[in-house]
């Protein structure tokens, strides 16, 4: 017997930088991260928004610390759903940057008759964001969730994601530095660019001004994207001035068949490995 296709709900983690109106307008259910200043335990947008996040970021005096959901919160998430008989779709941060694709997956496993399904983006912050978006408008298009999933895995070889930081200080005491540790030594003075390669941060170059960082993010797009993008999207945890120079000068150059998403500043939960002044872009190519 077939069975009768259900709704597909998107449970997504804080990390994933989705807009506050799409999220509201595609109903995903988003997860809070933790982010610990000492032993103060807030969750990521609910306790803490990203403007106190950087305020403290200035006047605390800890070094901030995260940590994933757990997989009893995660599952406290996915409920609802299950118990409306809905098919759930997670979408996480990547699984090398974080532990919150583990989380989801041992949350799904508490609901064995469930029908969940947990993809590792294997990207972080609006690149993330822009795979929950296309799955989202997938499910508004009617796709049955295996279909988006293969949709998801193809859209996910094309998504590259370029961020510029003020230092590696930040990765670094996070843990999450992966290929940039060779660079620590080489960057006084620098900043330096990162680019996520298969779930991990690797190295791509260093500027020695926001200006100059900009003009590598721009190039950067415009050679990985030389026939154009579907999505594109930018964040940043600083001066929103800056934001706006570098979305205008990838506009310029880089041609967009699809849509452009503008993230809230960048959550506290990435905020805490990159610190104030990081700028990143995300695109999938065409």
């Amino acid at each position: 017997m077939l069975r009768q296709q259900m709704a597909i709900r998107i449970v997504t983690d804080t990390t994933c930088s989705v807009p506050s109106d799409e999220v509201e307008r595609y109903g995903i259910t988003v997860v809070p991260q933790h982010v610990l200043f000492g032993t103060t335990d807030y969750l990521d947008q609910v306790d803490l928004d990203s403007d106190s996040f950087y305020d403290l970021l200035e006047t605390s005096s800890d070094h901030p610390t995260t940590s994933q959901a757990t997989p009893t919160e995660v599952a406290d998430a996915m409920r609802p759903h299950v118990e409306a008989g809905d098919d759930v779709l997670g979408i996480t941060i990547s699984s090398k940057l974080s532990g919150t694709y583990s989380s989801f997956t041992q949350a799904a496993a508490q609901f064995p008759d469930a029908h969940i399904h947990v993809f590792d983006s294997l990207n972080a912050t609006t690149a993330s964001g822009l795979l929950v978006l296309a799955a989202a408008r997938m499910v508004e298009g009617g796709s049955d969730v295996h279909a988006i999933l293969d949709e998801l895995e193809k859209l996910r070889d094309r998504t590259r994601l370029a961020v510029a930081v003020p230092t590696l200080e930040y990765l670094r005491r996070g843990g999450r530095i992966g290929n940039a540790r060779a660079l620590i030594g080489t960057m006084l003075g620098f900043k330096p660019i990162l680019e996520l390669r298969e779930g991990e941060l690797q190295p791509v170059g260093r500027a020695r001004s926001m200006r100059r960082a900009i003009s590598m993010l721009v190039d950067f797009a415009a050679e990985n994207a030389p026939d154009g993008v579907i999505d594109i999207g930018f964040v940043s945890s600083g001066d929103p001035r800056q934001l706006e120079s570098l979305r205008t000068a990838i506009l310029d150059r880089v041609q967009v068949s699809g849509n452009t998403h503008d993230a809230e500043p960048l959550a506290p939960a990435i905020g805490a490995h990159v610190g104030r002044e990081a700028l990143a872009v995300a695109f999938i190519s065409a």
